[in-house]
């Protein structure tokens, strides 16, 4: 940038008033978890496998899209804007946590706009949610009512200290050190970021923490997040260094951050049954999730899909049942949750429901093949926002299941 322009932008933000709230730049050491996997192989090998590892919105194309879509009907914003907010979540350790009035004008007409997407896209950021953001938070500061989420409710402790639920752990490549949240309260450090949050326009847009307090209090055996998302403890190694007695076996978790795409994590805790009498099928879909299903990003649905066959193979009919949130707009059109003045209908499954639901069967009638669908994006919405990625416009089925007589 010239010195002219450098000055003229200094000098707005100087007149703004404004403060640049800086976080912290990560040695390189700790990046990325390129260096932690000679040492947690397993471990590392899970994590790549989780949507932990594809937060930026470069691996992400749902996040992406989602981006281009709110510049494009807002326009209030730039899209390097937004993506500094949702780094509180999405890339906690980002170098930089806000875009201030000179930062905007300068991208806007694209001053050093070459800097800020470096900023953007520095390894760390792109390697996602990985180790130096989750074992390197030293105290947590839960906000659940302020709203405040992320790197807002936490301190980060010195980079080259790692921490985590084991006494006495040693590592040749960083210190490491007991935290009780790790062991005792688990939920706490999911909470920072999976509790709730609202847009711009006050919409509370997610609530899988509070979803999962209510359910909680009238559950009091209800798993906590790392059970269903990790694993339960079971004997292996942490790590592959050992020290002088060699690799020591400890009661560890997976670190898979269980998703639809990597495991059994809906069909394990959805049980779900067809029952024919005469003229009717009836599907049952009971939940033993303490949160609502589908949760957390707000275009998620389930779907009863069921279609009837002739004895000549052809489909007579198809019926359909959704389970989904509704998001609407200030002109009371259908819209993603972020851009929404208000919240519609919501006929996603509570916590620990049962739903049983029941088709007509058309005569001639000889084969019934149901299924039961999960999708990250409803087909609609998908379309709307131009994403590519299979992982996000997938049917996942849960269960497909034939009846004949």
């Amino acid at each position: 940038m010239r010195g002219g322009k450098r000055w003229f932008i200094v000098a707005l933000a100087l007149l703004a008033g404004l403060d640049l709230l800086e976080g912290e730049k990560i040695d390189s050491r700790y990046a990325t978890n390129r260096n932690c996997e000679a040492c947690h192989t397993d471990i590392s090998k899970q994590w790549q496998t989780s949507r932990h590892a594809h937060s930026h919105f470069t691996k992400n194309d749902l996040y992406d899209k989602t981006l281009d879509y709110i510049v494009a009907h807002e326009m209030t914003k730039t899209k390097e804007e937004i993506v500094v907010e949702c780094a509180k979540c999405h890339n906690p350790r980002i170098e930089k946590r806000s875009i201030n009035s000179a930062d905007k004008l300068g991208l806007l007409l694209d001053i050093d706009k070459q800097s800020v997407d470096r900023m953007l896209k520095t390894p760390t950021m792109k390697n996602g949610i990985n180790c130096i953001v989750c074992h390197n938070v030293d105290k947590i500061h839960l906000d659940k009512e302020g709203g405040k989420r992320g790197f807002d409710v936490v301190e980060f402790g010195p980079q080259g200290t790692m921490f985590g639920p084991f006494e006495g752990a040693v590592s040749p490549y960083h210190k490491t050190q007991k935290r009780e949240f790790f062991v005792n309260n688990p939920n706490r450090l999911c909470f920072v970021c999976h509790y709730s949050d609202t847009n711009d326009f006050g919409v509370e847009v997610y609530s899988t923490g509070k979803e999962y307090e209510t359910a909680k209090a009238e559950h009091p055996n209800a798993p906590q997040c790392i059970e269903c998302h990790m694993s339960g403890k079971k004997k292996g190694i942490a790590s592959n260094f050992g020290g002088e007695g060699g690799r020591v076996k400890r009661l560890v978790r997976d670190h898979l951050f269980a998703s639809i795409d990597n495991s059994k994590i809906y069909e394990k805790y959805l049980k779900i049954s067809a029952e024919r009498q005469k003229d009717q099928l009836t599907v049952s879909i009971e939940s033993q999730v303490p949160h609502k299903v589908p949760t957390g990003y707000g275009l998620r649905d389930l779907e009863i899909r069921v279609a009837f066959f002739g004895k000549d193979g052809k489909q007579i009919s198809e019926q359909r049942k959704l389970y989904t949130a509704h998001w609407i707009d200030a002109e009371g059109e259908e819209t993603i949750p972020h851009l929404a003045r208000k919240k519609g209908p919501d006929s996603r499954l509570a916590p620990y429901a049962s739903v049983a639901e029941t088709f007509t069967i058309p005569k001639g009638t000889h084969l019934i093949n149901y299924k039961v669908i999960y999708r990250q994006i409803d087909p609609k919405m998908d379309r709307r926002l131009g994403v590519r990625d299979p992982f996000f416009s997938n049917e996942y089925v849960l269960k497909n299941g034939v009846i004949e007589f």
